[in-house]
């Protein structure tokens, strides 16, 4: 059960409401600073946000915003939410009031001239996009290196929010637009992609809607079951299928077509595909059918598959599985057939690592 707010606290908040109301400009500031020292302790209660959110008319009448980086809502920037609320301190205490004063915009329950409800339903939804650490803070290490007290701010807030409006589908679908456009864009660094990926797989469903949930589940598959034999083997069991003596060449040659499609349709590569690699580094046949090369993949395989070989046995490995579509993306682009680049990696490979 919630722990309630207890009843002095209560009494103590409302005092520091009513003095704020009252206070003249000489004396707003301070009493402004005076009542969100009280709210700092109330939104480290479970139940804090909400109690909140039941007096926000009178908080935000009070002009607990006057003079402060929050006070027009036109000029909030969601991308520095997380960072506000991670910051601690007072930070933390007038970031929460904000999102709790957009939820009221976004209910109707007040007016702004600055934002619509849509508009305020739609910075919430973006902010929780942008900050899945905070919507689930135990799948992410860098929230748990925030400090105990402001954790518990945040985790209230974000609990709040997540019964009383985050819709899970609207949600998921914001998701998958994120992961399209991140993936069409074929980045380098994927962290990302991969942490949404994760965070959805761990964290949230996607069976609210037959129209997203397919968006989402091509980009799951991708990551953690690329093909329908690794969908039924973790990635130790798959090790041992595709080194196991009965499994033949056409076995591994489905098993590579199967494989070339979430790669190629997102960017994204599993373990499973560094260890199918890894597996099929002597032959040229199998490799271009996991990295399914086009016609210049294919000639720069021809030519430099010795290289390749070196290559993919020293740096491919589950825990460097983004090398494999690396490595047919280089492949693609002739970077072998460039002097520099080819000596510099042959030189890379007989480099003893410290």
């Amino acid at each position: 059960m919630s722990e309630p707010i207890a009843d002095q606290l209560q009494h103590k908040f409302m005092d520091q409401l009513n003095q704020l109301k009252e206070a003249g400009p000489l004396t707003k500031n301070d009493q402004g600073r005076k009542l969100a020292s009280t709210m700092d302790i109330i939104t480290a209660k479970e139940t804090g946000p909400a109690y909140l959110f039941e007096h926000i008319e009178t908080i935000l009448d009070a002009g607990f915003f006057k003079g402060t980086s929050w006070e027009d809502e036109a000029v909030l920037n969601a991308s520095l939410v997380g960072g506000t609320l991670k910051s601690g301190g007072l930070n933390t205490v007038y970031e929460i009031i904000s999102e709790l004063r957009l939820m009221a915009i976004s209910e109707g329950k007040i007016h702004s001239e600055a934002m619509t409800p849509k508009d305020a339903l739609r910075f919430l939804e973006e902010i929780t996009v942008s900050n899945l650490d905070l919507l689930f803070p135990d799948a992410s290490e860098e929230q748990r290196n925030v400090d105990d007290e402001t954790r518990k701010k945040i985790q209230s807030l974000f609990g709040f929010l997540r019964n009383e409006i985050i819709d899970p589908d609207r949600i998921n679908k914001r998701l998958a637009s994120e992961l399209e456009m991140i993936c069409a864009q074929r980045p380098i660094i994927t962290d990302r992609a991969h942490h949404i990926i994760r965070t959805i797989k761990e964290q949230m469903t996607t069976a609210q809607s037959d129209d997203i949930a397919p968006r989402l589940q091509l980009f799951i598959d991708a990551v953690y079951a690329p093909s329908k034999r690794a969908a039924e083997l973790d990635v130790d069991e798959y090790e041992a299928w595709i080194n196991d003596e009965k499994t033949g060449t056409s076995d591994l040659e489905a098993e590579c077509t199967a494989l070339s499609e979430p790669l190629r349709e997102t960017g994204l590569s599993s373990p499973y595909h560094a260890l199918l690699l890894r597996r099929i580094q002597d032959d040229r046949h199998l490799i271009a059918k996991l990295l399914r090369l086009n016609s210049y993949g294919l000639a720069e395989m021809e030519t430099h598959h010795p290289l390749i070989r070196q290559i993919i046995d020293q740096a491919c490995h589950p825990s460097t599985s983004r090398f494999v579509y690396g490595l047919a993306v280089m492949l693609e682009r002739n970077l072998l057939a460039r002097q520099p680049v080819e000596s510099g990696l042959a030189r890379l490979l007989e480099i003893t690592i410290h």
